[in-house]
Formats: structure tokens, sequence, C-alpha cells
């Protein structure tokens, strides 16, 4: 399937074509604009391996009301191709950091007794103890990297990932958990800790979808990002102003528009 802008474009051209001429520039444009996108992949393509090429101190810098020198790096970059588990962060510490920090423990101590008490919801208490407890530091980065062969795929790929799994979808990962652990020769007791893991992760994802930047984008309440796909691209941008979601999110847009401007 061919990006949205070249059958836009194509179509524009073939509507006005009244002569062997215009034909000949019709044709010449459309391979313009395809040697156009299929560079913009091949740029991101090698951008994409090290998620760090895609964010900067000068953009953070440029956004955030922050030093270099209180800007501390975390990378995991273990591969020469595009991985979505490789990421770039870079995070600063608020003013209050040492306040908060405590906070956070006070609270883990006391979540991990009453999870202790009942381990029937403990993956679920875990997960949404990690999402509601105050970030001590403020945070920008670059993950979720992926690079599709056309359009169709990536969309509908993007879709799935940033749609919450319906009852009927966990009920076939629970089989497929069991066929896998069948095979594996895993016991009960993992089975269920596998069980109890999909279900924790289930309850505790949301997306929004989120408008005017690329195909389309969507903010991961779960993973604190905002997943976007630009054609047959997608990255992530991790982001924490400490502002608010709304926040969040507008800042997230201006960081993957400078992104998108390097294609």
């Amino acid at each position: 399937m061919k990006h949205p802008l070249y059958f836009t474009l194509t179509i524009s051209l073939i509507f006005f074509s009244c002569s062997s001429n215009t034909e000949k520039t019709t044709s010449d444009i459309i391979e313009q604009i395809e040697n156009t996108l299929d560079k913009k992949n091949e740029v991101f393509e090698n951008l994409g391996k090290n998620p760090c090429n895609l964010i900067s101190v000068e953009l953070i810098t440029k956004y955030f009301d922050v030093s270099e020198s209180d800007l501390e790096k975390d990378e995991r970059v273990n591969s020469e191709k595009i991985s979505w588990l490789d990421y770039c962060t870079y995070r600063w510490k608020k003013p209050n950091y040492d306040e908060i920090k405590k906070r956070n423990t006070d609270l883990m101590i006391a979540n991990t007794k009453k999870m202790m008490a009942n381990k029937n919801n403990g993956v679920e208490s875990a997960m949404k103890m990690a999402t509601t407890m105050e970030k001590a530091e403020f945070s920008l980065g670059i993950t979720n990297i992926k690079l599709y062969k056309t359009d169709e795929k990536a969309l509908k790929s993007f879709k799935q990932s940033h749609t919450v799994p319906s009852d009927a979808d966990m009920e076939k990962l629970d089989e497929e958990i069991e066929k896998q652990a069948a095979d594996k020769k895993l016991s009960n007791e993992d089975v269920d800790k596998g069980k109890k893991l999909a279900g924790g992760i289930q309850s505790n994802l949301k997306f929004q979808t989120v408008e005017g930047i690329g195909t389309t984008a969507s903010w991961d309440f779960l993973a604190g990002r905002l997943d976007v796909l630009y054609g047959t691209i997608q990255f992530g941008v991790i982001i924490h102003t400490g502002e608010g979601l709304d926040n969040d999110i507008e800042k997230a847009k201006l960081i993957a528009d400078e992104i998108i401007s390097k294609l």
C-alpha cells in the first residue's frame, strides 16, 4: 500500500492530464514521490538503529528549562538493526527529589505488605502502584522504534498494539499460555503466574488517540509514552514534564515533529 500522499497527488495529476507531455510530467512526479518516500525510510532506518540519534541535549534544552550538566543519560542499544526494545532517555531531578523518593519508599513498603497478605492480586496491585507513584525525575526519551514494509501493515499493527485486549482475546492468550507450558513442561504454578501477569497488564492498559501528529498517534498511559506512526515509520516519545497529561502530550508532539522533520 502506498503512502496516502502518493494517492492524493496521483489522482490529482491524472485528473488534469490532457496531453502526452502532461502524462510524462505526471509519471516523473510520481517517480519523485516514490523516491522521496523510500529515502525517508532509508534515513529513518539508519537513524533508528540507535534511538539516541533521534534525540539530543540541544533538543531537550530547547523545550525544557534544564542545563546540560543536570542531565543523566540512560540507553539500551544492543543490535545493529532497529529494535523496539532499544531506548535512549534523558532524566533530570525535580527540585524536591529527595522528598519524593522518601514518599515512594514508604509507599512501596506499605504496598508490599498488602500484596504479601493478598497474593491473588499481587501483579495487578504492583502495576497500579508503579503507574500511580509520583516520579522523582523529569524525563524525555525515544523507544518503541519500528519500520514496516507497507503503510497497510504499519497501520494494522499500530491499531492492534494500541487497543486493549478483549476478554475473548485474553481467553485465547490463556489457552496459548497453557499450550506453551505443556510443551515446555512447566508447573501449574508457573502457568498461574503467567496468566496473572497477563491479566494484570490487561487491567492496566489504557490508550488515548492523539490528533495532529503523524499518520496517527496514541498515548500509552501504562508506558507514559506518545507512540507515533508516520507512514511506515513508528517511534515512541517517553516524557514526563511534571505538569500533567495534557502538557506531556503537547510537548511529546513537538518532539515528534522535530524527529519527523529530520527525515
